[in-house]
């Protein structure tokens, strides 16, 4: 500023000016932890966000979060007096994001909420209750503010999101077919009976088509929800992709008929029912996906396995008799494995010692143990081939082609069926052979199952 220009305002500070102090309130910081405890499933992840003041945190914009539910923790730390709550499940999408659940208010101590599954039909709320109190150090000042509260089937069924009709068309799979699109819709508008009726009609390259939907409802939601049907509650709870994936798979493999026999449910099985996200079938047009025959008849006699005798319920005498000399060569190679590995180490330990008679006899065993893990590895592939083989040989070709057009739908996330288990459709590994040993495997011995991809919920 030169000397010749002239501030517009100027003012002078005045000593010992005690009312022109502004007192500033400044609240403490609260901690607010949620715990999940599940325990209907060991390894359920449930998708959530966090909301604060009934405003969805900047961190969950477009996406959401998950948290174990064995005894899985979130933690958010905000201002004493806010408001926390939290969207679960289907509805943490940033699409909806409709009902808070869980919500507390931290006052003068840190707050810890735990939430229980709690099976059976129950109306409780999903309002926490205050528990405890937990002493300081000294015993006398409180550390935290202990809440309880219920996970429900009622509040399982709060948190899945109910599609609509309108919500259906952006949601279905490029190139679903008008005749599929409006029978996803019906299921949406409300359907009058669990039989759906598909008619797509002639083309220059192919005849008209007929596809007959049978929905049947499990155990699950009407043992644990106090006020459920399919029809209203189940069946819309469901990614409308799910329905389009099956019903084209269906009408592509010319198969006459599918049951959907499971679809949302509340507490049974991975997040992906839960969430709507799921879907299984038990039977595609006149074959049962059941091959639970296929352990059990090892099971009976590992050694001489035969099968029930019937060849025409997806496991042949032969495919029963390959698998029992697969296992088996599996066995020789774990066996053989261990071997060699205890004789590499007794050399290791030989080459140490010097000791040259010592050292010659552990060559020899290493040696031994070598070659016999070699013909295990040879023995274990070659018994793959032949159960490969004899599996492949009795699938129906219904069967098949239900898959295939399945892994094709960019609706599907994993497929695991009897036969074959794919975890990631998306990746380029194959899928691997259902030998019903893993949890996962033994399920879905006796039906399909699919999961819809939507990675803004899971």
């Amino acid at each position: 500023m030169n000397a010749t220009t002239k501030p517009a305002v100027s003012s002078k500070t005045k000593s010992a000016n005690e009312g022109g102090i502004t007192a500033v309130s400044v609240k403490p910081p609260r901690k607010v932890t949620y715990v999940f405890k599940a325990t209907t499933s060991d390894n359920l992840s449930i998708p959530y966000v966090v909301a604060v003041d009934g405003k969805v945190l900047a961190a969950y914009a477009g996406r959401t979060a998950r948290v174990s539910g064995k005894g899985g923790r979130l933690t958010v730390t905000v201002q004493q007096g806010q408001r926390v709550s939290l969207y679960l499940n289907s509805d943490a999408h940033p699409d909806f994001r409709k009902q808070p659940v869980y919500a507390v208010t931290p006052g003068e101590r840190d707050v810890v909420v735990s939430i229980t599954e709690k099976k059976g039909k129950h109306k409780d709320t999903d309002v926490p209750v205050l528990q405890a109190n937990t002493a300081g150090a000294q015993g006398d000042a409180k550390k935290e503010d202990v809440y309880a509260a219920p996970l429900t089937g009622d509040i399982w069924m709060k948190v899945s999101h109910k599609y609509t009709a309108d919500e259906v068309e952006p949601r279905l799979p490029n190139g679903t077919s008008s005749a599929v699109q409006k029978a996803v819709k019906s299921i949406y508008t409300g359907l009058s009976s669990s039989t759906l009726v598909i008619n797509e009609p002639a083309k220059a390259e192919r005849p008209a088509r007929t596809l007959t939907v049978k929905f049947t409802d499990s155990n699950n939601p009407k043992d644990n929800i106090s006020s459920y049907t399919l029809l209203a509650d189940g069946l819309p709870r469901v990614h409308p992709g799910g329905y389009a994936a099956l019903f084209t798979a269906a009408l592509e493999c010319k198969t006459p008929s599918i049951t959907v026999s499971s679809c949302w449910r509340p507490m049974l099985g991975s997040i992906a029912h839960r969430a709507g996200l799921g879907l299984d079938v038990s039977v595609v047009g006149g074959t049962n996906m059941n091959r639970q025959e296929l352990r059990r008849s090892l099971k009976v006699s590992s050694s001489s396995s035969k099968g029930n005798g019937d060849d025409k319920d997806n496991v042949t005498d032969a495919e029963v008799r390959a698998f029992s000399e697969y296992e088996q060569a599996i066995a020789q190679k774990k066996k053989a494995d261990a071997e060699l590995d205890a004789a590499a180490a007794t050399l290791k330990s030989a080459n140490k010692g010097g000791e040259a008679q010592r050292i010659m006899a552990a060559q020899e065993r290493f040696a031994e143990a070598e070659k016999n893990a070699k013909l295990a590895t040879d023995l274990r592939a070659k018994k793959r081939a032949v159960w490969d083989q004899q599996r492949d040989a009795g699938e129906p070709l219904q069967a098949k082609l239900f898959r295939a057009s399945l892994l094709e739908c960019s609706c599907v996330r994993q497929l695991f069926d009897p036969w074959f288990m794919e975890q990631n459709t998306k990746d380029s590994k194959q899928s691997e052979p259902n030998m019903q040993v893993t949890s996962n495997e033994t399920l879905h011995a006796h039906h399909l199952h699919i999961t819809v991809d939507d990675p803004k919920i899971l």
